[in-house]
């Protein structure tokens, strides 16, 4: 069992004069590698694309934690465990 501290982010919506934008509270976060049964990068729902450059963590309890590393990485981290 291997546990990873990272760091969470948490996204806060803003609205100024009618523009969106996102900005992300940080915490340090430690999570299970062996929980997590999927990961994606980042959607931006203001966007409508994927942020590569965070990723999402999808756990077997249906829980969701986004960190500020890159998907490429994590994926490769993930990958290692099989």
């Amino acid at each position: 069992m291997a546990y990873v501290t990272t760091v969470a982010l948490k996204p806060i919506l803003l609205t100024n004069n009618g523009s969106e934008s996102i900005e992300f509270a940080e915490s340090d976060c430690t999570w299970k590698e062996e929980d997590v049964s999927f990961a994606t990068g980042y959607f931006n729902p203001i966007t409508g694309s994927y942020d590569l450059t965070k990723s999402t963590l999808n756990f077997e309890s249906g829980e969701i934690l986004i960190i500020n590393q890159d998907y490429t990485t994590t994926s490769a981290q993930l990958i290692a465990l099989n």
